[in-house]
């Protein structure tokens, strides 16, 4: 036995904004979406239009030209993380640059090889499996414990629902740089950045591919679908996806942002997010 992948279908749409943030690609039998998040000081360090977007675009090419060796995903994390500190220290040679500067990315990786599922995740990109029994959704919860304590404070606003989302933002400013100030760390949560202890901190792991299974990863701003909007349970949403394609998926949650009346009632932090998804088929085949 061995198994075949088919049927790849992936698509990465801006939110708002000059540029997309977000980033998504696959090379052979490896496959991966980032999320990239800007530092909150505004600055721009890298010679790109946004450091988040240098920075994604760094680990998309990274991953193109690397993803087919014969190591774990841990140590092709580790050997890049290195590579993308050097490259972008040569941005702040002379500059005054604090924690708060630096881009970070949510990353899901997985690679298949032979008929093991093997994935890597830091952030809040999520992974499906759907075996046609059940859905697995394995993701890190620590940014979104920390993100809904900023919407909480949100509703707790006794206007939110009559001001502008920059408002309710910039009023909750302070909490939310005390929030991005937790990067890496026990208390916080553990992202993709310049650290290296953060790549022993990702959610790793090898899976037997024992039938038949179809694999969604998606970025938050893909996910928000099921799990800020509520427009169905989350482990339908891969089916969902299937059925419908990704387009038609993107389509729809770009419709409810859409409607005034009942976007402001939802705290987010962006009137609407990129938003990356990737579909694949994964065959088990007799040889």
């Amino acid at each position: 036995m061995s198994v075949k992948v088919d049927k790849v279908e992936f698509k990465s749409e801006i939110g708002v904004g000059k540029i997309n943030e977000d980033a998504c690609g696959y090379k052979e039998n490896t496959f991966w979406v980032l999320d990239g998040a800007t530092g909150l000081n505004k600055r721009n360090l890298s010679d790109d239009i946004s450091d988040a977007h240098w920075y994604t675009n760094w680990w998309d090419k990274y991953l193109n030209d690397n993803s087919f060796k014969d190591i774990n995903l841990k140590d092709i994390m580790y050997k890049g993380i290195k590579k993308v500190d050097d490259d972008y220290q040569k941005f702040c040679v002379g500059k005054k640059v604090e924690k708060i500067d630096f881009p970070s990315a949510s990353i899901t990786i997985i690679r298949v090889n032979d008929e093991k599922l093997e994935y890597f995740i830091l952030g809040d990109c999520r992974l499906y499996i759907d075996d046609g029994c059940k859905v697995q959704i394995i993701h890190d919860d620590s940014v979104s414990k920390l993100d809904n304590n900023i919407f909480n404070a949100m509703l707790d606003m006794e206007d939110f629902y009559s001001i502008d989302l920059s408002e309710s933002l910039s009023i909750l400013s302070e909490q939310i740089i005390e929030n991005r100030m937790k990067n890496n760390c026990d208390d916080g949560y553990w992202i993709l950045s310049f650290d290296e202890k953060a790549i022993d901190k990702a959610k790793y792991g090898i899976i037997d591919i024992e039938k038949d299974i179809r694999i969604m990863i998606a970025s938050d701003g893909y996910y928000s679908y099921s799990d800020k909007y509520r427009l169905i349970e989350e482990d339908l949403l891969i089916d969902e996806t299937f059925k419908y394609g990704i387009d038609i998926m993107i389509n729809q949650i770009r419709n409810f942002e859409d409607d005034k009346d009942r976007i402001r009632r939802i705290p987010r932090f962006k009137d609407k997010d990129d938003c990356t998804c990737l579909c694949i088929n994964i065959e088990k085949i007799n040889e």
